[in-house]
């Protein structure tokens, strides 16, 4: 049947045929998004800052706003601040610990910045957010 035939007409859509379409899974990111906004309370800017961050070890905030062109003192106050305190986020090394070999490695002056890490629960976040994106989950809009 042709694209323009009369009874096509009266549908309300038409899918594509697969070998048109290879991958489609951000059909669902604004709906997966407000899952995790209702049962997790995560906004966007911090969904974000933790797939960004996914596939660090550790990072500093100085990294992070740079990497993410993003204003340090901002980003720390409006995002990294609020993940560190859901627990999504946690210090890995403290600045105050960081010896001189260290800061040769790093090639830092001051070395006095803590080193950053998602945590076991941010990672698991993530893991779920991309399992919601790809239909392994189910995506709960209602508060759980």
């Amino acid at each position: 049947m042709s694209r323009h035939h009369p009874s096509r007409r009266r549908r309300d859509f038409s899918k594509l045929n697969k070998r048109y379409v290879k991958r489609n899974d951000l059909k669902k990111l604004s709906l997966v998004l407000r899952d995790v906004k209702l049962n997790f309370d995560i906004g966007l800017a911090e969904v974000e800052a933790l797939l960004f961050c996914y596939d660090y070890e550790f990072f500093t905030i100085n990294h992070l706003s740079k990497a993410m062109g993003k204003s340090r003192k901002k980003l720390y106050e409006r995002t990294v601040l609020p993940l560190k305190q859901k627990g999504y986020i946690e210090v890995i090394h403290h600045g105050k610990e960081i010896d001189s070999y260290i800061n040769a490695l790093f090639h830092e002056k001051s070395g006095n910045e803590h080193r950053l890490g998602l945590s076991q629960s941010g990672r698991m976040l993530v893991q779920r957010i991309y399992r919601k994106l790809e239909g392994g989950e189910p995506i709960n809009l209602q508060t759980s």
